[in-house]
């Protein structure tokens, strides 16, 4: 189930607010500390803080595949984003990334803007990060 990024966000964007925050906090002990941490701060869902990824626009994606010796793949991911006060930049680093689906309508138009995120836990427990 989403939250901020389902259709009652605009209905009424604390509920969806309030509804996410105690999904993750009855989840808490399920996810990465790094995930938790930055979902259950303030700052991170606070488009006035500088530190918040909300109108940031993507500066940079990197995807890369490494093998080990054991001929095992890993995806890894990084993403880097322009702040949206253009102060600074904000990054998210996956060290392992099971799936992943990239989608734009049109990248011709503008920028690709970060509007919405949210963690959420997969059925198997791995993480999703969900971009708006």
């Amino acid at each position: 189930m989403a939250y901020y990024l389902s259709r009652e966000r605009e209905q009424d964007v604390m509920a969806a607010y309030r509804r996410y925050q105690q999904y993750l906090q009855e989840h808490s002990s399920e996810f990465p500390p790094g995930a938790l941490a930055l979902g259950t701060s303030e700052w991170y869902q606070h488009p006035n803080d500088h530190r918040c990824p909300h109108d940031g626009r993507l500066d940079t994606l990197f995807v890369s595949e490494i093998t080990n010796q054991d001929q095992k793949h890993t995806i890894t991911m990084r993403v880097r984003l322009v702040a949206a006060y253009h102060d600074g930049f904000i990054e998210f680093t996956y060290p392992q990334v099971f799936a992943y689906r990239l989608e734009s309508e049109s990248s011709e138009k503008r920028p690709v803007d970060w509007l919405y995120d949210e963690f959420r836990l997969a059925e198997n427990s791995h993480l999703i990060h969900e971009i708006e």
